[in-house]
């Protein structure tokens, strides 16, 4: 699920008040004052925006915190703060300023940007209930109905996610997350042929979204499209260089085309971006596995371990190469430890192999 762009372009539209002729030179002063107040916070809380352009959130907030101080009043300011928050990960700051524009003038944009805050804290009842808010306030804002259907998803309800998808796609026949989305959901309730069909709509819509792409990989991996899935994957990289899981989902197609050479690249690549990537390490692991290298598979598998104590297949994947080095004694108690987990392969090898 990719980040919300929120953003006010407009600018704001200071209105000064005209001065009576029998105001008082003080009264006169005081008005003028205030609206230079004012003309002061707009050019800041526009300023900020350039910073927001050009991917400077800290001199973003920075501008508009000293737009607020001129105008205490200014809920686009709180807004757009929030916002830039959000771009830093700084939840907490962001939940703040938007909870003083719902206080002072609720609207769907900012119940949509509250909810997406609660989506990323995991308070996905609380998620569905800004998303519903803002649906009501606004039934044609196709971005409420996105996350809506974003955190039925992370409730593991695929189906609702999908109607919900739906309404967005409806109202906005252009919205290119949201076929990508829909498409993944369509992936967990094994509509093959309709997730396809949403990921090449999406990447129609707009071929710079290397989620999609990654997705669309691991469908065609999936089907055993080895060679389409390594594309896919290839064409998210060249999108976005970072992006470790399709690093890892790489060097797995790589792998199980016998490159392990190449796929120990890319694994080591996922690793250098997330160096807690616990399916990286499992993956570098079996290259090195099928490379003949037993002690640094063992340390690979350990090291995924040590991230995820509860990852079974590590378990037994680290049980298997015990037992290539003769290691019986350490190989079943990996066995069993990857059995208590739920790795039906490793109950066959207790009950072979660690009989006492």
């Amino acid at each position: 699920m990719r980040q919300l762009i929120f953003l006010l372009t407009g600018f704001l539209l200071i209105q000064l008040s005209s001065v009576s002729q029998e105001a008082d030179i003080l009264a006169a002063d005081t008005t003028k004052a205030k609206a230079n107040k004012g003309l002061e916070a707009n050019k800041l809380y526009n300023e900020s925006i350039g910073f927001y352009l050009e991917q400077n959130y800290t001199g973003a907030i920075s501008k508009t915190n000293k737009a607020i101080e001129l105008n205490p009043g200014f809920l686009k300011a709180y807004y757009n703060r929030g916002c830039y928050n959000l771009r830093l990960g700084n939840l907490e700051e962001a939940l703040a300023d938007f909870n003083k524009v719902i206080q002072k003038q609720p609207n769907s944009k900012v119940y949509v940007a509250r909810g997406y805050c609660m989506l990323q804290q995991k308070q996905i009842k609380k998620a569905l209930d800004d998303f519903t808010l803002a649906i009501d306030k606004n039934p044609s804002n196709a971005e409420a109905y996105y996350y809506r259907a974003s955190a039925y998803y992370a409730q593991g309800n695929f189906m609702k996610a999908i109607e919900e998808f739906n309404k967005a796609t409806d109202i906005d026949q252009y919205y290119a997350l949201a076929f990508g989305d829909r498409g993944n959901a369509k992936m967990e309730t094994k509509d093959l042929d309709g997730a396809l069909a949403d990921f090449n709509k999406a990447i129609a819509l707009d071929p710079a979204l290397a989620p999609t792409f990654n997705s669309r990989g691991k469908l065609n991996e999936l089907q055993g499209k080895l060679q389409a899935a390594l594309e896919d994957y290839t064409a998210a990289l060249k999108i976005d260089p970072e992006y470790y899981s399709a690093f890892n989902n790489r060097g797995r197609v790589k792998y199980l085309m016998e490159n392990y050479e190449s796929s120990l690249e890319d694994f080591n690549a996922a690793l250098e971006l997330n160096p807690e990537y616990d399916l990286a390490y499992n993956n570098r692991g079996l290259a090195k596995y099928m490379m003949g290298n037993l002690n640094g598979a063992i340390d690979d598998f350990s090291e995924a371990i040590a991230i995820n104590p509860d990852y079974g297949a590590a378990y037994e994947n680290r049980g298997n190469t015990k037992e290539m080095k003769r290691d019986e004694k350490g190989a079943c108690s990996d066995w069993k430890k990857a059995d208590s987990l739920g790795e039906t392969n490793a109950r066959k090898y207790v009950s072979k192999q660690c009989q006492e």
